[in-house]
């Protein structure tokens, strides 16, 4: 592999390789590059992955599925609401809270776009995996619950995400007939807490277990 770091930035990062083998890269300016001239010959993937569309959180969501070794590892699609989105419950009836540019827009063919996806990531990627990666802070959130407005980052926010990713998680398993592992995320505003969802014991049960985890 061929790998070239151009610049510098303020913090350490840890990038993956697709051989599982790792660069660090410390007291830098500048984003981190990796130039693989091994990529033209790669022809299937681990995963697709959904993410929202929002731009705060690219970089950290990025750099959080490096770690876990997805690098150069997954297709990837973006909805608003991530989830929200694919499940259709992006609310764009209350005139009063949704911005006037995008309230009446029809998001009901959002979730077969994204089946599209999966499908095609399947038949050209041999995809096993599909990962969902909501974040907090989440306008589509904000503005589909009215609950939420005076609400942001906080517990009730985080049981929003947590209700539709594991709707979404049926809705795909079932129409797969659990032909995929399906993995669910919540990304906290700063990047820095990246919490997977699984059927366990390991969710939040109350607002001091959730501050612990994200840091509040």
């Amino acid at each position: 592999m061929h790998v070239n770091i151009e610049g510098n930035t303020n913090k350490s990062h840890l990038i993956y390789n697709s051989e599982n083998s790792s660069v660090n890269v410390t007291e830098t300016k500048e984003p981190i590059h990796l130039c693989d001239n091994t990529q033209v010959d790669m022809s299937t993937c681990k995963a697709i992955c959904l993410t929202c569309m929002d731009f705060r959180t690219v970089d950290d969501t990025v750099y959080q599925l490096n770690k876990r070794l997805y690098l150069n590892n997954y297709d990837h699609v973006g909805l608003a609401g991530a989830s929200l989105g694919y499940i259709r419950t992006l609310d764009n009836t209350n005139s009063t809270v949704m911005p006037v540019a995008i309230a009446g827009t029809n998001y009901e063919y959002w979730e077969q776009m994204f089946n599209d996806h999966i499908e095609l990531a399947g038949a050209l990627h041999s995809i096993s995996e599909v990962v969902i990666i909501d974040h907090m802070y989440c306008g589509a959130y904000k503005y589909s619950y009215p609950e939420l407005l005076e609400n942001m980052g906080t517990y009730l926010e985080f049981n929003k995400h947590m209700e539709n990713l594991y709707i979404a998680k049926e809705k795909i398993l079932t129409k797969y007939d659990n032909q995929y592992t399906v993995r669910m995320f919540i990304i906290g505003i700063d990047g820095c807490t990246f919490y997977e969802l699984f059927d366990g014991d390991n969710i939040p049960k109350t607002e001091n277990e959730f501050n612990l985890i994200f840091k509040i």
